[in-house]
């Protein structure tokens, strides 16, 4: 096995990776590579992605974000919730709240934590995967 440096960059903070990978830097930008097949890097751009590439511009700034299989997610810093993946080709924010602290990716379905701790979730729920004493989709 082969440990490689990606870049020359020395500024990355955290990273989420599947088929997806995203990794924040200290900056706060967001940055993808990897699989784009259903829009889950969050550019516009169609096919894999081979180089680190910028999510939206250098004023975004992230304080959580996932990715797994299709889907992808993050919280700016300024509370908002944003989606991306399962058809959706960019960010997308989902409300007008902007009480989000935390969000994960499952395999289809989202969950997500606001400021005053309470728990979400939505997306997929064939094995009750959402928490919701039911395995009916929450879209």
């Amino acid at each position: 096995m082969t440990i490689t440096q990606i870049g020359s960059d020395s500024d990355w903070k955290s990273i989420s990776a599947y088929i997806t990978t995203l990794a924040q830097k200290n900056d706060g930008t967001l940055w993808v590579w990897g699989s784009n097949q259903w829009g889950q890097a969050g550019v516009s751009s169609s096919g894999n992605i081979f180089t680190p590439t910028r999510i939206g511009d250098i004023t975004d700034q992230w304080k959580s974000f996932s990715t797994h299989n299709d889907c992808s997610a993050g919280v700016k810093a300024d509370g908002t919730l944003w989606i991306w993946g399962q058809g959706i080709t960019r960010p997308a924010q989902t409300t007008d709240l902007n009480t989000w602290e935390k969000v994960a990716c499952g395999s289809g379905h989202r969950l997500a934590i606001k400021t005053d701790r309470t728990l979400w979730s939505w997306g997929l729920n064939l094995y009750g995967q959402l928490g919701l004493d039911t395995n009916d989709d929450i879209q």
